[in-house]
């Protein structure tokens, strides 16, 4: 009896606002951050290779898109995800390619209604001048790879 009132009132609180949870998505299962002191994540660019091409006479937003992928068969949870991305891409968004795209970076997060499991960094590219460039972008675990960006006229 006194373990179903339990139960009940920390639903109660949760449904009206109090308690832990409250205006929040579902967790999902899989999303964790690590513990301990040691950065471990992994991702990889959902197309490789990663080209981007723009137009100066028909502008648009070009994507890149980084994946987190799972560790020890968890994925991280999308504000560590992105801390430990940025860390690592410290000069990504002042990089080789800021020359001629103005870039930004947003996160989609996971979440109980679309599905996705993980966390992916979205890096906008925009362009401003004409030329190319390769920006490298470090995946954690995975390695380096890069993003190649035309910007023709």
């Amino acid at each position: 009896m006194k373990r179903s009132l339990a139960l009940c009132s920390a639903l109660l609180l949760t449904a009206c606002g109090g308690g832990g949870g409250a205006g929040t998505l579902p967790a999902l299962s899989s999303a964790v951050a690590p513990a301990g002191g040691t950065a471990q994540w992994t991702a990889s660019l959902r197309y490789t290779p990663t080209v981007v091409t723009e137009s100066l006479g028909a502008p648009q937003l070009g994507y890149a898109y980084v994946d987190a992928g799972s560790v020890n068969g968890k994925y991280p949870n999308a504000a560590w995800f992105q801390q430990q991305f940025d860390g690592a891409n410290s000069a990504l968004l002042t990089g080789s390619c800021a020359s001629i795209t103005t870039m930004s970076e947003s996160l989609i997060t996971p979440n109980a209604y679309s599905g996705q499991q993980y966390p992916t960094v979205v890096i906008a590219f925009y362009p401003k001048a004409v030329g190319t460039c390769t920006e490298a972008v470090s995946l954690g675990l995975s390695g380096a790879s890069s993003i190649s960006v035309t910007v023709g006229p």
